[in-house]
């Protein structure tokens, strides 16, 4: 029993020593913050020193150094800007659409962008582009010797000479002998023969009637006089001079009667030589004769001027041009035919023409 009582006191003393132990280490411990509060170990600050040196500044970059960390917080601002001003301008435009259109202007190249070098190659380049262009339109004018000009279903025929007539020895002998012609003038004929629509604009507003006879497109069944009424119809419209006087004689564009397809202003038949000489660039409806300006003669080739011809003598007839497959006439170019200038056929129309002024 006294050795339990001895065994239990002697523990006691034990434990209590070992708190007190424990509370004093503890204490040490709690106390040694405090003090570092106070004042910082020597070697940690000395490192917190060493790590301050580390980071640059403006103040410690060296001369060099300082002006590329300047350039490069510069071109950072400068890039900070760059992304805001997209932002700043969605109200106005899509930043996706102005980076496209930007784009797109640089890449079209223009003669400010150019070095001066460059810009002298492409100037040339340029220039003998349109030379080579011109070249080619002009190859296709002389081979057949007219070109599309502004006048809208017109073909401009330049001046010329050529052999009228029958030059392969099949033909009739009012188209004999054959012989040479010269054109002194520039001259507009229509590609295709007077349409059925274009007739009946004039028959609407000066006959008030509607035309209602035409082949394929083309009108038919029309007089000589109701042709070149339609011609000076189309003059009043655009402004010109009319081509004809109530009996049919040319007029220039004072007015005046004259016998020279060249002095007239207006729109009006083309002449048999102008026909002839134009034949192989215009388009031609096979089923109808066309009406020309020109008065018949059977033998008018054997006295006929060779520059400008053109028949003004009055005769019986007015020329017919072209044939017709309707009545089995042969459709050479040098074909001649004729009719009386009040009479209407159903094979026989007409286009119009005009003298380069």
């Amino acid at each position: 029993m006294e050795i339990a009582i001895f065994l239990v006191i002697l523990l006691f003393v034990i434990v209590s020593g070992l708190s007190k132990i424990f509370s004093t280490e503890k204490t040490t411990i709690s106390e040694e913050p405090k003090a570092s509060q106070a004042k910082e170990d020597p070697a940690e600050e000395k490192e917190i020193v060493s790590l301050n040196n580390e980071i640059p500044t403006l103040e410690n970059i060296d001369t060099d150094f300082e002006k590329i960390a300047i350039e490069e917080i510069k071109e950072k601002q400068q890039s900070a800007v760059i992304l805001e001003e997209p932002k700043a301008s969605q109200a106005k435009e899509d930043p996706a659409e102005e980076k496209e259109t930007v784009s797109l202007k640089n890449e079209i190249p223009t003669l400010e962008n150019i070095d001066t070098d460059f810009e002298s190659i492409a100037i040339e380049e340029i220039k003998e582009e349109q030379q080579s262009t011109f070249d080619i339109e002009n190859e296709k004018t002389n081979f057949i010797q007219a070109r599309v000009e502004k006048l809208p279903g017109m073909v401009a025929v330049e001046k010329n000479s050529f052999q009228m007539g029958d030059t392969l020895g099949d033909g009739r002998d009012n188209e004999k002998p054959s012989h040479t012609v010269t054109i002194t003038y520039d001259y507009y004929i229509a590609s295709y023969e007077v349409s059925f629509e274009e007739y009946g604009r004039y028959a609407e507003d000066v006959l008030k009637t509607k035309h209602k006879v035409f082949r394929e497109n083309s009108v038919v069944n029309v007089s000589w006089y109701e042709a070149i009424d339609y011609c000076n119809w189309l003059s009043k419209r655009e402004g010109l001079s009319k081509a004809y006087s109530a009996s049919g004689n040319f007029l220039d564009k004072n007015g005046r009667k004259t016998t020279d397809p060249s002095e007239v202003e207006g729109y009006r038949l083309p002449t048999e030589a102008e026909w002839e000489s134009a034949r192989s660039i215009i388009s031609k409806n096979n089923d109808i004769w066309e009406w020309c300006s020109d008065w018949y003669s059977e033998s008018y080739y054997e006295k006929s001027p060779q520059i400008n011809p053109y028949n003004s003598s009055q005769e019986a007839f007015r020329v017919k041009r072209g044939g017709s497959l309707a009545n089995n006439t042969n459709i050479r170019v040098s074909c001649r035919s004729y009719d009386y200038p009040k009479h209407r056929r159903e094979d026989v129309g007409f286009r119009i023409a005009r003298t380069k002024t």
